[in-house]
C-alpha cells in the first residue's frame, strides 16, 4: 500500500483531534469567568482541576500506561515543569476574577496569549537549533502594539484610580512568562520528556493548593445545582481532555498545521468571553485579538514548513 495514502487519513485524524484541543481551550477563560461568577475562585479551581486530573489518569490507565510516568518524575520536571504548570494554574483564574470590569478581562486573556511568542524567544536561549530569525523579529514587533491596543482602555482606567488596579495585567504578563518556560524547557527536553506526563501531577498539585488556600481564607463552598454543570465541564474538556487530544494529534499531524489552528485562540477566546458577558467586543479589542493571531502565526510557520516548541509543545 502507498504510504502516502496512509498518511492521509493519520494526518485528517490528527487536524481533527487538534482542531477540537483547540476548540475546548477557546472556552477556558468564559467557563472560568462564568463559574466563579457563582462560587468563589478558590474551590472552583480545585474541584475542577481535579476533574482535569482524575480524567488524566483515567484514561491514562485505560491504555494500559504505568503510572510511574506520571508520579515519578525526574527532578528537572519538578523544577522546569511541575512548579510553572502549578503557578500558571493557579494565577490564571485569579487573574481573571481579580478583572473586575468585562473590558479588563477581555485584555487580561489577550495577555496570557503572548506565550508562544515567549516560547520561541526562550527557546533562543536554551534549545538547540532555534535562530533568530526575520519573522520572529516581525512576531515580536506585532505582539508589543496588539497587547497595548487590547489594554489600552484598561491601563488608562488604573491610571485614573478606577478599574481593578494593576495586578490582574500583572498576573497577566506574569503567566504568559511561566507557560513560555514550562513549554520552552520541554522543547529542550524532548529527547526524553516525551516518556513523562507531569499534566496529571501539575492538576493535582493545582487541586491541593487551591483547596489548602480555600478552606484558609474561609472560602470553601461546593457547587450547587447548575455550578457542578460548569465546574465539571472546565475540569472535564478544557483542562481534563484539551491537552491529552493535543497530544495525540501531535503523534498524527503536522506540528505547523495545528499551530495555525491554536492561532486562533485568542480570537475564539475573546469572542467567547463577551458572550459569556454580555459584553460588545470594541474594535480595538478584535483588531488587538487579530494582531495577536498575526504574531503567534509568524512563530509558528516557517518557510521550510516546520514548527516552533510553541506550536508543538503546549503540553507535554
Amino acid at each position: 500500500m502507498n504510504p502516502d495514502s496512509m498518511a492521509a487519513p493519520r494526518e485528517r485524524v490528527g487536524l481533527l483531534l487538534g482542531g477540537l484541543a483547540v476548540l475546548f481551550w477557546s472556552t477556558t477563560a468564559s467557563l472560568i469567568v462564568l463559574g466563579c461568577s457563582r462560587m468563589p475562585v478558590w474551590p472552583y479551581v480545585s474541584l475542577s482541576a481535579l476533574i482535569a486530573c482524575a480524567t488524566q489518569l483515567t484514561i491514562h490507565r485505560t491504555r494500559k500506561g504505568p503510572w510511574r510516568i506520571c508520579f515519578l518524575l525526574p527532578r528537572r520536571l519538578w523544577v522546569g515543569g511541575i512548579l510553572p504548570f502549578v503557578a500558571y494554574g493557579l494565577m490564571y483564574p485569579l487573574a481573571l476574577v481579580l478583572a473586575a470590569l468585562p473590558a479588563e478581562r477581555l485584555a487580561v486573556n489577550l495577555l496570557n496569549y503572548l506565550w508562544p511568542v515567549l516560547t520561541v524567544v526562550f527557546s533562543l536561549l536554551w534549545v538547540p537549533g532555534i535562530r533568530v530569525s526575520a519573522r520572529l523579529i516581525l512576531a515580536i514587533v506585532l505582539a508589543v502594539p496588539g497587547l497595548i491596543l487590547a489594554n489600552v482602555s484598561s491601563v488608562s482606567a488604573v491610571l485614573r484610580g478606577e478599574g481593578s488596579g494593576a495586578w490582574p495585567f500583572v498576573l497577566g504578563g506574569t503567566i504568559a512568562v511561566l507557560w513560555a518556560v514550562y513549554s520552552s524547557l520541554l522543547a529542550r527536553w524532548r529527547s526524553w520528556a516525551h516518556a513523562y506526563s507531569t499534566a496529571p501531577m501539575g492538576f493535582a498539585l493545582v487541586s491541593l493548593f487551591a483547596g489548602i488556600i480555600a478552606l484558609v481564607q474561609g472560602q470553601w463552598a461546593w457547587p450547587i445545582g447548575s455550578q457542578w454543570f460548569v465546574v465539571v465541564l472546565n475540569g472535564l474538556f478544557p483542562w481534563g481532555l484539551g491537552y491529552l487530544l493535543w497530544e495525540k494529534a501531535l503523534h498524527r499531524a503536522h506540528a505547523g498545521m495545528l499551530g495555525v489552528f491554536a492561532a486562533t485562540i485568542p480570537v475564539t477566546s475573546t469572542l467567547l468571553l463577551c458572550l459569556v458577558q454580555r459584553h460588545r467586543p470594541s474594535a480595538t479589542t478584535l483588531t488587538a485579538a487579530a494582531v495577536m493571531v498575526a504574531a503567534v502565526l509568524l512563530t509558528i510557520r516557517r518557510r521550510d514548513g516546520s514548527s516552533s516548541p510553541a506550536a508543538g509543545e503546549r503540553i507535554d
